[in-house]
């Protein structure tokens, strides 16, 4: 099986890393509106010479397609022509390309008009241009290729919707069968004569390429159910596009949809699998930090399917949960320590939503300073990664404290990197932003210098050290104030146990952060597990402002009296020196949403918060 690209290449840098998946071919839009808006008399190539060139370099072959949605030129009587004439035109300046789409998936462009007898003739004549244009690039090269895509995503389609078929059924010929074409002649919208020609344009593909998506298979019959039926009604050649669908932005569920589409090509015999998205939050390739970074979806790629190893496919998709199901039942589960703290609690509750097994341990069952402890809870629950939630927390009490502060803060996550290098098992521990002095007044990035004034402080960035040190592969996570997880001493639990019992609360007026939504954090530590990054990263949502105004934020959102929110200076507060600013940014990419939509969302689950119940075995 082959893997395939649709992808936007600006630059040498986007190609090379397209071609480091081990794509062989990449679908290039070489368009008549951007190409020959006025007409083939004054052409522009400029861009489409770079675009192929740089292919052409790095031994990627285009699939060159002239119109798509967004991209259509008129639709009249000389449409069939004139795209014959561009189709020549690219053949005769790239004699090396040899795949073409002309028309981009014509149902879906066909339907984008108004009134159904509209739709038809769009479809009848987007069809011709795509026979035309074909039979006119094989006269001059013979070995040209028709790679034919549909566009399964649309919300009119269905892979039982006859409409759907209709440009396909007309291209190769067997349109007479289509009921959907028969109902439309019952009711006039299209007649006998349009439909005369394509007896004799019949120009069945060299591969049929459809695009299959999860959020529009209204039947659930999956990317193998359109690729039966299609090989049922055809006996093409098959390919399969697609991206994982948004409304599963896990890494989990995208590998668990990569499993999914690549089962159904195997099982079809199909020639390739397309990745309709290569760059973006749900692609290969993050592009939201400085430089685009590997997410879980490329390694599998890169690595012809490692995804089956994986521990996301020890439960089934989302979509078929309920259903049948063939996965193993055993399952290597995260190790998460430090429970029942609210970090922990919030940890497990993301897990338990992913259907991701999951074991919580307290510190009567695993002692993160216990060396040989550590080490007998990795062999006991074999995980496949650990997060560290464990750690001296109470900032001020750390000034009289500061030995046990160490050893739990400096010390413990030191052994954690120590032992899971041993075994070779990805480490998250958390640090704080209150590494950083803040007398800047501005926000601080992964590189910036720490300059820790606290007891806490100064333990956090030693355990950060450590680990780094020690565990080439961990991740170390800093992150601001965490609201919205579970357990009373979450900040937000804190701030409406003091409201909801009449009672004022006072917050620092003058200290500016930047909080993390707890399922937010959570769930972005675990999509950075499977995307195996390492190193230093600052997670937060991105927005900035004083405690104080968070409390009032988060009493508002809650419904209760945000007036009783006291502004008083840090220092009244607090015996440990904290910074006046601890903003947190990130040049490796803000992979958390906007403060903002965190408030919106926490404000609409405050009062049915997530219950989780631990075990000391994996769920």
């Amino acid at each position: 099986m082959q893997l395939w690209a649709a992808a936007e290449l600006d630059g040498v840098g986007d190609a090379a890393l397209v071609s480091a998946l081990g794509v062989t071919r990449v679908r290039v839009p070489v368009l008549w509106q951007r190409v020959a808006p006025d007409g083939l008399f004054c052409p522009d190539w400029r861009d489409v010479d770079v675009r192929l060139d740089r292919l052409r370099a790095l031994r990627l072959e285009p699939v060159v397609t002239l119109v798509q949605s967004g991209a259509v030129p008129a639709v009249d009587g000389r449409f069939a022509a004139t795209l014959a004439e561009l189709a020549v035109a690219v053949v005769e300046r790239y004699p090396w390309v040899k795949c073409f789409t002309p028309v981009h998936a014509p149902v879906s462009l066909a339907l984008e008009r108004a009134g159904e007898a509209a739709q038809l003739r769009a479809l009848c004549r987007f069809v011709e241009g795509t026979s035309l244009a074909m039979q006119a690039v094989r006269a001059v090269s013979p070995n040209a290729r028709l790679v034919q895509t549909e566009d399964l995503r649309t919300s009119k389609l269905d892979v039982d919707d006859e409409l759907g078929w209709l440009g396909l059924d007309l291209l190769t010929g067997r349109f007479e069968r289509n009921a959907a074409l028969q109902a439309a002649r019952v009711r006039g919208s299209i007649a006998a004569s349009q439909l005369e020609p394509f007896e004799e344009l019949a120009y069945p593909p060299d591969v049929l390429l459809l695009d299959w998506a999860l959020e529009r298979d209204a039947r659930r019959a999956g990317p193998l159910g359109a690729l039966l039926h299609a090989s049922r009604r055809y006996e093409l050649p098959l390919a399969l596009g697609g991206a994982p669908p948004p409304s599963f932005p896990a890494r989990d569920e995208q590998l668990r949809w990569l499993d999914e589409c690549v089962s159904a090509v195997r099982e079809v015999g199909g020639i390739a699998l397309t990745l309709s998205q290569v760059f973006g939050p749900h692609g290969a390739y993050d592009v939201r930090g400085e430089h685009p970074r590997k997410t879980a979806l490329a390694h599998a790629l890169g690595e012809r399917r490692p995804a089956a190893r994986s521990p996301a496919l020890e439960a089934p998709c989302r979509w078929k949960r309920g259903q049948h199901s063939t996965r193993r039942r055993r399952s290597r589960p995260v190790l998460i320590t430090g429970a029942p703290g609210s970090l922990a609690r919030a940890l497990a509750a993301a897990c338990q939503e992913r259907s991701l097994a999951w074991v919580a341990t307290p510190r009567d069952e695993l002692d993160v300073t216990d060396f040989a402890g550590i080490g007998q809870a990795l062999e006991r629950y074999e995980p496949w990664a650990v997060v560290n939630a464990a750690g001296f927390t109470r900032v001020d009490a750390a000034e009289v404290a500061p030995g046990r502060c160490h050893r739990e803060n400096a010390m413990a996550p030191a052994l954690l990197a120590m032992q899971c290098a041993r075994v070779e098992v990805p480490l998250v521990t958390f640090s704080s932003d209150l590494v950083f002095d803040g007398d800047g007044g501005h926000s601080h990035v992964e590189g910036d210098a720490v300059d820790a004034r606290s007891v806490y402080a100064r333990t956090k960035v030693a355990g950060e050290q450590h680990v780094l040190r020690l565990h080439a592969g961990a991740l170390v996570v800093r992150a601001g104030p965490l609201f919205g997880g579970p357990g009373e001493r979450d900040f937000a639990a804190r701030v409406s146990a003091a409201l909801e019992r009449g009672e004022t609360f006072e917050a620092a007026s003058d200290h500016l952060v930047s909080p993390a939504y707890a399922p937010d954090l959570t769930n972005a530590v675990l999509d950075l597990l499977f995307d195996r990054a390492s190193g230093l990263w600052h997670l937060t949502n991105r927005g900035q402002l004083t405690v104080e105004e968070l409390a009032r934020a988060l009493a508002s959102r809650a419904g209760l009296a945000a007036g009783r929110v006291v502004g008083v200076p840090s220092a009244r507060l607090h015996v440990a020196r904290r910074p006046r600013s601890s903003v947190l940014a990130s040049s490796r990419g803000d992979v958390l949403p906007s403060l903002s939509s965190a408030l919106t969302r926490f404000s609409e689950s405050w009062r049915e918060r997530p219950l989780v119940v631990y075990s000391r075995r994996a769920a």
